[in-house]
């Protein structure tokens, strides 16, 4: 009996030894410990239309790749692992959207997976699913003419494509790497020839361009010489002369449109209590004659002010009116994207339009409301870089040209 006891006591000492051996050092256990974390991999993103494809290199002694993604509890989280021998992933995505990743290698140490660090931040962004829609041509020249587009809100640029025929073969003319710019002059047309356009939008990626489809074509017709007029059928209204007042809009259009035709009373960051002081209403009166067109465009900074912009008309309209002036109250143009970007939206805009419109309507003869909100959205429009309020110079000139043109009436 004593001899078994011996003997089992001796078989559990082996078993407790051969299991420490298994984790103290020095032992087996090292074999763990000697292998080394593999290289991170180095990561490219890129994506035609929703569809996302990630590439990576091999990373030498890998046994595969773990990939996480970005999600709506702003952490990433792990997506999806894959072989030693894989290196390229492509994913389904949705347009309009900008997806983010990491990437990371490991290598075996017997059950236990050794990491890499991680790549580093792989932003893809879809393609805009938003066709842009060409919402006018404009020929005024013989060799050249204009073409305007509908903004994307997600997109990173445009590209214009030209045909001779509307179901022929089309030629890129001109890339628009902005995200404000919505029109482009193309000069190379032929006097008696029309041509068609088609505008994409795209994404852009470090590596890569993600494009929408097309909108829809549209004709540029024939150069048609404008008519000759004489000067004696030149008519009187056509020589007014036109005082426009209003904020900052109006101070950028006095920078970048001169005429000798046209004087400006601006100021940038104001609003009712600006037009309404008696120094400003003096300037005004001071200004005016029976040759002048009044236009007044302000409101941008206090657009929720619409009923005292009313009473503040009816007041003073009349005393423009008693100097011969013809009085014209210009509706607000709108936002970039529809939104100010301090909670005001273009809805806020229609609300005061209709309020000038009904003012405008109540003072009677000689007095009108000029729509640029509904004239910008036929033309097309484009804002300063990185500016949800001030129009570009090309969109300023625009309004400025439509102002004359009323003025001409």
């Amino acid at each position: 009996m004593k001899r078994h006891l011996r003997v089992c006591s001796a078989a559990v000492f082996l078993v407790m030894a051969l299991l420490l051996s298994l984790w103290l050092p020095g032992t087996t256990a090292t074999a763990d410990a000697a292998v080394t974390a593999p290289a991170a991999p180095k990561v490219v993103g890129s994506a035609s239309t929703s569809i996302v494809t990630l590439k990576w290199n091999k990373v030498s002694g890998a046994a595969g790749y773990e990939i996480f993604k970005y999600s709506s509890d702003k952490k990433f989280h792990w997506f999806k692992t894959l072989g030693p021998n894989t290196t390229t992933l492509k994913l389904s995505g949705k347009n309009d959207l900008t997806y983010y990743y990491k990437v990371r290698s490991y290598k075996l140490s017997g059950s236990k997976k050794v990491y890499s660090s991680f790549s580093s931040i792989i932003k893809v962004k879809t393609a805009p699913s938003v066709y842009p829609v060409i919402t006018s041509t404009s020929r005024d020249k013989k060799d050249s003419g204009i073409v305007r587009w509908r903004l994307s809100s997600y997109a990173d640029g445009y590209e214009v494509f030209r045909s001779t025929s509307k179901n022929g073969t089309y030629k890129k003319i001109a890339t628009i790497g902005s995200t404000s710019i919505n029109a482009v002059r193309d000069k190379q047309l032929a006097a008696n020839t029309s041509y068609y356009y088609k505008v994409r939008a795209y994404s852009k990626n470090s590596t890569s361009v993600a494009y929408g489809n097309f909108g829809g074509t549209k004709t540029m017709n024939k150069y048609t010489a404008p008519a000759k007029v004489s000067s004696s059928s030149t008519t009187a209204s056509n020589n007014r002369r036109l005082v426009v007042v209003g904020d900052s809009r109006v101070l950028y259009m006095s920078q970048w449109c001169r005429s000798s035709r046209v004087s400006y009373i601006a100021k940038s960051g104001i609003g009712l209590s600006w037009l309404s002081s008696t120094a400003i209403q003096n300037q005004i009166l001071s200004s005016l004659d029976s040759k002048t067109d009044l236009f007044i465009w302000i409101g941008t900074n206090d657009y929720d002010y619409y009923a005292r912009y009313a009473s503040l008309y009816s007041q003073m309209v009349p005393r423009y009116r008693a100097k011969g002036a013809r009085v014209f109250l210009v509706g607000l143009g709108p936002f970039l994207n529809g939104a100010d970007g301090y909670g005001g939206s273009n809805s806020d805009l229609v609300r005061f339009n209709t309020y000038l419109k009904n003012a405008a309507a109540a003072l009677g003869s000689g007095v009108y409301y000029t729509d640029v909100y509904g004239y910008l959205g036929k033309t097309g429009f484009s804002f300063l870089p990185s500016d949800r309020v001030h129009y570009s110079q090309a969109t300023t000139q625009t309004v400025f040209n439509y102002l004359l043109s009323v003025s001409s009436k």
